[in-house]
């Protein structure tokens, strides 16, 4: 049945319609629920199909078509949020095309805030301990590898030497020479290394 309230809200299946658009259809007695309609802040700047099993605004999940800044012109990001309770954003796309995970306000083409997982273990980032690690997921350093690295194509690598770092173990007592024994030459990288 279709139903109009004094509001100008319609109800397709439902006659308490909520939103501009409240579709509803009753399953083996659980209750779904699509909504059409705007909010999300005192002008009401966002456009919002919300997908529930309630015909209350606190449960289900939402796609937001909003304003950065209330009252600043055309919709200009779009929000996917989750909850049970209260939708929370879980994702945003920017106006300028940037996206964030866990974030409202990504400054990079895709910024995820929390912990990252990219294949796992290939890649994994534990943002809460600020470690990264590649063929792990359980880095117990900064920076931890499983396997092998490799520094193709020349360039260098940075090998920092500090006294505090180190338990010296004895004082190097010899002199020229051994430096003299040493043979030192001069490298190109060949031109076919992969």
């Amino acid at each position: 049945h279709l139903v109009i309230n004094n509001g100008g809200n319609v109800g397709i299946g439902t006659a308490a319609p909520v939103a501009t658009l409240t579709i509803g259809a009753a399953t083996g007695g659980v209750r779904r629920v699509l909504k059409l309609g705007e909010g999300l802040g005192a002008d009401g700047d966002a456009a919002i199909i919300e997908f529930s099993t309630s015909t209350t605004d606190s449960f289900g999940s939402q796609i937001v078509g909003g304003r950065e800044t209330p009252g600043s012109g055309g919709l200009n990001f779009l929000s996917f949020r989750t909850g049970t309770n209260a939708q929370v954003e879980r994702l945003r796309i920017t106006n300028a095309g940037n996206v964030g995970i866990g974030t409202a306000s990504p400054s990079t083409k895709l910024e995820v805030a929390g912990g990252l997982v990219v294949d796992s273990p290939t890649l994994y980032v534990d943002a809460t301990n600020n470690k990264v690690g590649i063929g792990t997921d359980n880095p117990d350093t900064t920076f931890s590898v499983n396997g092998g690295a490799s520094k193709v194509g020349g360039g260098s690598w940075a090998t920092f030497s500090d006294g505090r770092l180190k338990n010296v173990k004895r004082e190097f007592r010899a002199g020229t020479r051994e430096i003299m024994k040493l043979n030192p030459v001069a490298y190109q990288y060949k031109s076919d290394n992969p």
